[in-house]
């Protein structure tokens, strides 16, 4: 073979389950247009949070960090656009739910947690 030849997906970067990273980019844009939608019918103060810190000793009982479920998707998406990642199957896993938790028909107390 030639080394102008190339096959199908040679220069395609994939995800440990074998989905081509520009499938993976589009289904995170999908989410994060998603989240953005939801938010925008019921409000962005009822997004759930991907990532808490809790603060520790004095700061006991204090959310002193949080990452929002759209920075989360935005964050995977920008890492997958601007080089390699690997998307654990529990990574996918959290990406369901939060497809799931971001139902347009399905008012914040009734969105899965």
């Amino acid at each position: 073979m030639s080394s102008s030849t190339t096959r199908p997906g040679e220069n395609s970067v994939y995800t440990n389950d074998g989905v081509d990273a520009d499938t993976m980019l589009d289904k995170l844009h999908l989410l994060r247009t998603r989240i953005e939608k939801w938010c925008n019918t019921y409000g962005y103060e009822h997004m759930k949070n991907a990532k808490e810190t809790w603060g520790k000793g004095k700061n006991k009982g204090i959310l002193v960090w949080k990452q929002t479920d759209w920075e989360c998707v935005d964050s995977m998406h920008n890492n997958l656009y601007n080089g390699t990642q690997y998307f654990s199957s529990t990574i996918l896993k959290e990406l369901n739910k939060i497809w799931n938790r971001y139902d347009i028909t399905l008012p914040p107390k009734y969105s899965v947690k």
